[in-house]
């Protein structure tokens, strides 16, 4: 295997710094790193303090500009008659859908990370792990309701697309992005979780699973097993069992701050229990003059925050959930499929 680990994020200008960010943190792990970029047109600001980090950490960062892809894709696919992906969605979520074409053909795979991860450990066994399908990913904790909105099995996995290792040569072999553009040329519906549903439809049964610490979220990083499972309601076969989830929590690779219900780290006042942690390489990044953008209403919780932060924890959780699956089943009726 080379030595080298490439790794891919996708990006617009206002997610440039969370992208920086979480390249200090592979870069505090991990060396002999090679940065791909899918990006659009950086300020001048952002790109230099890019290269500061390149500079400074000696790692390779690579920009490819993908506003044009994006925008051919947006004039020629999802707005054509006959898709029903309209009202705005692409933005550079789906440019990951199109790595094999944006990335140099000498690449064979990739790890491709969300801009709001941290790394918190050595990539390597990650990158160099045999990959029997398309891509390699966790498996998500939502709702098994969800399942229904994309006409899965209630035992059928469904993964989460925020941290992937892509087989790259497999990738083009089978002509991916042909068959993403053919599916949804024909959709007769909006999908509710975007690019991450296409790609669990298109690739179902085509995805090896990752182990869980590789794509640990705030639910699987702040509450014990049980609950976790009872979350999703899921099949122990179609999730992660009791072991698993212990072993992960004892030994987080990626943490990954998805889920707009528990606010973000450049967020003030957000649940999350690893927002520190951010904050600390928030401090050490060219972005270390960044103000959390101020939400009035969390600010007046700020003391009961800190004061209850278990119970407020837990309360989270069952309105979570239950926010969840309304808005599933709203979904499920406006489809008719309840």
């Amino acid at each position: 295997m080379n030595n080298n680990i490439n790794i891919c994020y996708a990006a617009d200008n206002m997610y440039v710094m969370q992208a920086g960010i979480s390249m200090l943190s592979v870069l505090k792990h991990n060396e002999n790193v090679n940065f791909y970029l899918l990006c659009d047109d950086y300020t001048t600001d952002n790109i230099d303090k890019l290269k500061k980090i390149e500079k400074e950490y000696k790692c390779n960062i690579f920009f490819i500009n993908c506003k044009k892809n994006l925008k051919i894709l947006n004039d020629t696919v999802l707005f054509n008659d006959n898709s029903k992906m309209k009202n705005g969605l692409i933005t550079f979520m789906y440019a990951r859908l199109f790595v094999g074409s944006l990335l140099p053909q000498s690449i064979d795979r990739i790890i491709y990370l969300d801009c709001d991860t941290l790394v918190n450990g050595n990539l390597k066994d990650l990158y160099d792990r045999n990959v029997n399908g398309i891509f390699a990913a966790v498996r998500d904790i939502w709702p098994v309701k969800h399942n229904k909105l994309i006409n899965f099995k209630k035992d059928d996995v469904y993964f989460n697309s925020g941290v992937l290792l892509i087989n790259l040569d497999e990738w083009r072999k089978k002509e991916a992005e042909n068959m993403i553009i053919n599916h949804v040329r024909n959709l007769k519906d909006d999908y509710y979780q975007r690019d991450q549903d296409i790609l669990n439809i298109v690739f179902k049964d085509r995805i090896d699973t990752l182990p869980l610490e590789y794509n640990m979220m705030y639910i699987t990083r702040a509450y014990k097993p049980k609950l976790i499972q009872n979350f999703s309601d899921r099949p122990v076969s179609s999730y992660y069992d009791i072991k698993e989830i212990e072993y992960a929590k004892k030994n987080i690779k990626i943490i990954h701050f998805a889920g707009e219900f528990f606010g973000r780290p450049w967020i003030f006042m957000n649940m999350y229990k690893d927002s520190k942690l951010w904050g600390y390489y928030l401090k050490n990044s060219p972005w270390k003059d960044y103000k959390p953008i101020l939400s009035t209403k969390k600010y007046c919780l700020k003391y009961i925050k800190y004061f209850f932060a278990d119970l407020l924890k837990y309360i989270w959780y069952f309105r979570t959930k239950k926010r969840f699956n309304k808005s599933i089943e709203n979904q499920l009726k406006i489809r008719k499929i309840l």
